[in-house]
């Protein structure tokens, strides 16, 4: 099973490759692009080639526009386990409202995440708007108690309240906690 902690890492890794891929052939493309419209060293104009650099300049745009995508969920998600684990925020509507975006954006932003391994151990209760983290009293975010202890998560910056002397799993993240 993939920890949450990679799924980010791949994540993040493809959007930059998309940007730089996207760049790229965006920056070929509007340099061919001209000189293939008006011709270059008293050549004639290439229409065939015309078009191919703008397909290329197209290709770029897209790519580029994809990791535009994925630097926003991802810093999204970062936001999302700000809210969740410091100001125990788990209503989609308090989310939503926070973050500045419709409730229905929310809630396919975070399944979306749930989807591609950003949290762990969660769901969303469509029925009362609410996300739910597996293993946690949801009413106050902590776990059962015994003897406990807040640590900050070095995945992914939440704070979470674990067993003192206990081994737990960020349940954000999936990352160690000691």
């Amino acid at each position: 099973m993939k920890s949450s902690k990679a799924a980010i890492a791949v994540y993040r890794v493809r959007g930059r490759i998309a940007s730089i891929f996207g760049y790229t052939f965006g920056g070929a493309g509007l340099i061919a692009l001209p000189q293939f419209l008006f011709g270059f060293d008293g050549t004639e104009p290439d229409a065939g080639m015309a078009a191919f650099s703008a397909a290329i300049l197209l290709i770029g745009a897209l790519a580029v526009m994809r990791g535009v995508q994925i630097k926003g969920r991802i810093k999204r998600f970062r936001r999302y386990v700000d809210l969740i684990s410091t100001q125990q925020m788990t209503s989609i509507g308090g989310l939503a409202s926070n973050i500045r975006k419709p409730s229905d954006f929310v809630q396919k932003d975070l399944q979306t995440m749930i989807d591609k391994r950003f949290f762990t151990q969660t769901s969303i209760n469509v029925a009362t708007g609410e996300i739910i983290i597996h293993g946690m009293n949801n009413a106050s975010l902590t776990p059962e108690p015994e003897r406990l202890r807040v640590v900050v998560c070095k995945g992914c910056g939440a704070t979470s309240q674990v067993v003192a002397g206990k081994v737990a799993e960020c349940a954000y993240c999936g990352s160690l906690l000691q």
